[in-house]
């Protein structure tokens, strides 16, 4: 019962805080582009050559953030992300502790007792 419970609180932690996560990109990327920093520089070849801090391939994703805010808050956190690879794990230790829970009581309804 623990595990199930751990699990799903864990699972809507990380979906609230990825979205505060993406929250602070977004003021971050504001900032950024206020400032000048998200235009490329000239004397480089490169389109990604800015002054912007971009850690992640979304963060870089500067028009989504700037111009479809609440698209990009909102989206779901794809497979194959740290976030979405955590949130496949928590899921799938919630199926399994309840399936543990539920094969322990007909186990215990099933019982010989004498």
């Amino acid at each position: 019962m623990v595990g199930v419970a751990a699990a799903v609180v864990g699972f809507s932690n990380i979906t609230r805080s990825h979205y505060y996560y993406r929250r602070a990109v977004f003021k971050k990327t504001l900032i950024e582009d206020r400032l000048g920093l998200t235009r490329p520089l000239a004397e480089y070849d490169n389109d990604a050559a800015t002054l912007a801090i971009g850690t992640t391939q979304t963060q870089a994703e500067v028009e989504p953030i700037l111009h479809s805010t609440d698209v990009w808050l909102h989206r779901k956190t794809e497979f194959g992300s740290v976030v979405g690879n955590l949130k496949i794990f928590l899921g799938l230790m919630a199926i399994l502790h309840a399936a543990n829970l539920v094969w322990q009581a007909l186990s215990f309804l099933e019982c010989p007792c004498t």
